[in-house]
């Protein structure tokens, strides 16, 4: 009798648990990562945030890219040519080279490039005498290009701090040569000739 009741007792406590958890159904009975809402409170990096606009690990745009660009350098590498026109007025073109490895900034103003032409050792005009304008000019010479500037003289003699007239040029051979910055530029030396 007393094992009767025990067995009934057991019966019962059994199919309440097996109730109560059918009760659930499978969703819950798998566990919160069965992919519920959940799933959806995951690590950073989860399925959760891929999406439009989301970046993989290890795609453009994370950090660690190569940043901005440099910003170019003085130049130091260049190459400089000089000539001249024959007559009045004078044409004098420099051509200023970049034999770098990488873009860089030079100034070809005023300021900064003057040519000054010599007869013998008579120094005769000097286009810092009476600087024109512009005063600065920056250049950005690509790796292996170059920049040309052109400067114009007229014939006349002229002195330092753009003093009265000195008179003209005769007719004969002269010598122009170029500095940049006070340095002069190797190869920027030219001849020529005024008058017949």
């Amino acid at each position: 009798m007393l094992l009767a009741v025990l067995g009934l007792a057991a019966w019962g406590v059994t199919a309440a648990v097996r109730a109560l958890v059918g009760g659930l159904g499978p969703a819950a009975a798998a566990g919160p990562d069965a992919g519920g809402g959940a799933a959806e409170d995951g690590p950073a990096g989860s399925s959760a945030d891929t999406g439009p606009g989301a970046v993989e690990e290890g795609e453009a745009g994370d950090e660690g890219g190569s940043g901005p660009a440099a910003e170019p350098v003085e130049c130091t590498d260049l190459t400089a040519d000089l000539s001249a026109t024959t007559g009045t007025p004078v044409r004098f073109t420099v051509r200023l080279g970049n034999d770098g490895t990488a873009a860089c900034l030079t100034d070809a103003g005023r300021s900064a490039l003057v040519l000054t032409v010599h007869s013998g050792e008579d120094r005769v005009w000097s286009s810092d005498d009476c600087r024109a304008e512009p005063a600065e000019r920056p250049l950005l010479i690509d790796a292996g290009d170059h920049a040309e500037e052109t400067l114009t003289w007229d014939g006349g003699r002229s002195r330092p701090g753009c003093g009265s007239a000195a008179g003209v040029a005769g007719a004969g051979t002269y010598r122009v040569s170029a500095t940049l910055d006070g340095r002069r530029l190797d190869g920027a030396e030219s001849t020529f000739t005024l008058g017949g």
